[in-house]
């Protein structure tokens, strides 16, 4: 069972109780501080004794300070949180000037980060998130954002992209990977939120000051006496803030190296792991020893989402005894400890040798996928072991699977108009009747005319395809479908259900394509809240997972069979109350209930149902196209990711 990844998860969790933590500690430094301060000032506000405030007045005071210091606090973080939460990844990356990369773009050099993206994609098991181009011409930096995968986006500067081989991208986005699988987005949003409360005091201090600075000369030309007292009044209350907010930033740095710093040595580890060339990821990090620039980004915003790149972000100096990121140095030799120390000078992006082998004639892997789509067991039960930490032979045959899409297919894919169409035919029917029915439910959704006319034109091609090209094509077209509009959106959503409901039979294509949109598309166009952890064993379970595997049990077993596969993986669940259910007590409907219910159990027991699953499908000694996909589609709700299974080559 792939521990590795629902450890990772768990830990991740576990982390946000650490940043809680820390932030409860920081906020009582600054009230403390604060109150000290002010402490400070009352008893010097009276010259003779007899003309300090009393006691009842300080406690007053004081209390006041105090309150208005933590709500101060307490408000700046909660504001931040919400507008985090609206937003998302996409929100992080629009704050920091991030324009996205439109999939069907023709310019080449996004293409090729595209494409890297896609492949790292593919070979992971996610939907292709979408990709952000920060305006950085200099800094060589990336980053991953979103609560989860399933709103997870990908930022790169222009300087990375400029001055970064194919070789050493593909490095830097397995490490930005390796952060989305591993669980650490959502503790860098809220990492964000929690610092934005702990600085504001800094921001107040600091916009006090330009007021004071744009309005002093006009105040000093004043005849009203009072004005030198409040001009000094403005300049004491902005110095303070400033300095108590100078502490806030400290904090907040010291926070952020505390979660961040051995997350990045994981991602390093988990990206050399993914490309098996650790060249790559060492040769991105000596480009940014050996520019100028550096991964120093210019954003004004920059600093808040620090914790989220590739590479320090900011400016160094004292700061960098704080850094969330470890010494570039560091980072270097525990990838390649012979390195001589050096950092290279010379300027360039060409493709090394060895990442243009990476495209050369198809592999094992495709010569079997072109033979037959029957998988053997143990692809898929090895295959399983790797969610969450996939490895080069994914890398390679996700770029062979892409490589087997049509070209004018896997051009409409990228397309938010024409992607519509190409999943529209993936759902079409063969026989002409059912066919026609469907059609008609697409006019009745009140799709547009020209994307009915390109869904029957494209419709006999797709019919053609393998049907293991299917969710790596869905996959693809994700992050089309996140650059629709709003009502576009809407349009597409209502013509999907038409059309799936068009044929009176739910198929298990046509459930995981479902949810797929509904896990990885609806949140770009509403908030939708993550599921709630609070179950952390199978004991009170059984109904939900009963009904998931003998699904699973029924879906590529006769019926005869499905008992004795049933029994194969409930054995590995003994903890949990288990009955197999026939086949008319089972539908896909009830298995996604079932699916929501587990949301709410820790990810190490969802790693042992997916196991027992898996266990049910490998029982008779041959693995369908829609066993592989029930099988993903159960993964993917559980939100762990697994890399595609590879037909015809043991993954040794």
């Amino acid at each position: 069972m792939a521990s590795n990844f629902f450890q990772q998860q768990d830990r991740a969790r576990a982390n946000s109780f650490w940043l809680i933590l820390l932030f409860i500690v920081g906020v009582v430094g600054i009230v403390a501080t604060t109150t000290s301060l002010a402490y400070a000032a009352l008893e010097m506000s009276g010259s003779p004794p007899n003309a300090a405030p009393d006691l009842q007045t300080k406690v007053s005071v004081l209390v006041s300070v105090a309150a208005g210091t933590l709500a101060v606090i307490l408000l700046g973080t909660l504001f931040k949180t919400v507008s985090l939460r609206a937003g998302g990844g996409t929100g992080v990356a629009e704050s920091l000037g991030g324009r996205r990369i439109v999939p069907s773009t023709a310019d080449a050099e996004e293409k090729r980060i595209l494409n890297v993206v896609e492949e790292m994609a593919i070979a992971s098991g996610t939907p292709v998130p979408p990709v952000f181009l920060l305006n950085e011409e200099q800094a060589i930096n990336a980053f991953a954002a979103g609560y989860s995968p399933q709103d997870a986006v990908i930022g790169v500067t222009r300087g990375a992209i400029h001055q970064l081989n194919r070789e050493q991208l593909q490095g830097v986005i397995a490490h930005e990977f390796s952060h989305i699988l591993n669980g650490d987005m959502r503790l860098g949003i809220r990492v964000i939120g929690i610092i934005h409360g702990i600085i504001l005091l800094n921001l107040l201090g600091r916009f006090l000051m330009r007021i004071f600075l744009h309005s002093g000369s006009a105040r000093r030309s004043s005849s009203n006496k009072n004005s030198g007292g409040i001009l000094l009044a403005v300049i004491v209350v902005s110095v303070a803030l400033i300095l108590i907010g100078a502490i806030g930033s400290m904090i907040g740095n010291l926070i952020k190296a505390a979660l961040s710093r051995q997350r990045e040595y994981l991602a390093d580890a988990s990206a050399v792991q993914f490309t098996r060339n650790p060249e790559g990821l060492s040769g991105a990090l000596k480009r940014i020893g050996g520019l100028l620039a550096g991964s120093r980004m210019k954003h004004p915003r920059a600093a808040e989402a620090s914790h989220l790149y590739f590479a320090c972000g900011v400016q160094g100096g004292f700061a960098s005894l704080f850094s969330s990121h470890p010494p570039l140095e560091k980072r270097i030799r525990a990838i390649e400890p012979s390195w001589d120390g050096r950092y290279p000078q010379s300027e360039g992006s060409a493709s090394s040798a060895r990442a243009r082998s990476m495209q050369a004639a198809p592999t094992a892997a495709v010569a079997a996928f072109a033979e037959s789509p029957v998988l053997r067991p143990d692809q898929v039960e090895f295959a399983v072991d790797h969610v969450g930490n996939p490895k080069l032979h994914h890398q390679r045959y996700a770029r062979q699977l892409l490589d087997q899409i049509p070209t004018e297919l896997a051009k409409m894919l990228r397309e938010p108009f024409s992607v519509r169409a190409v999943l529209f035919a993936m759902l079409i029917d063969r026989q002409n009747e059912i066919a026609i029915a469907q059609f008609r439910a697409l006019e009745d959704a009140a799709l547009d005319k020209g994307g009915i006319e390109l869904t029957r034109s494209i419709y006999p091609q797709v019919l053609e395809l393998s049907p293991l090209l299917r969710l790596p094509m869905v996959d693809l077209g994700i992050a089309s479908l996140r650059s629709l509009t709003a009502p576009q959106f809407e349009v597409f959503d209502r013509a999907l259900e038409a059309l799936i409901r068009a044929d009176q039979k739910l198929t298990v294509f046509e459930w995981g394509l479902s949810q797929i949109i509904r896990r990885h598309v609806r949140p770009e166009f509403g908030a939708t809240p993550p599921p709630k952890v609070h179950i952390y064993g199978l004991q009170r379970l059984g109904p939900e997972v009963s009904i998931l595997l003998s699904t699973v049990s029924h879906v590529g077993n006769a019926s005869s069979d499905s008992k004795r596969a049933f029994a194969s993986g409930a054995q590995h669940l003994a903890d949990c109350p288990l009955e197999w259910l026939p086949a008319e007590e089972c539908s896909l409907a009830k298995l996604e209930q079932a699916l929501n219910r587990l949301l709410e159990v820790s990810f190490k027991q969802r790693g042992r149902i997916i196991d027992a699953a898996t266990r049910i499908v490998c029982d008779d000694g041959r693995v369908q196209p829609r066993e592989a996909e029930l099988l993903r589609g159960i993964a993917d709700m559980l939100q762990a990711p697994v890399p595609p299974v590879l037909p015809g080559q043991p993954l040794a």
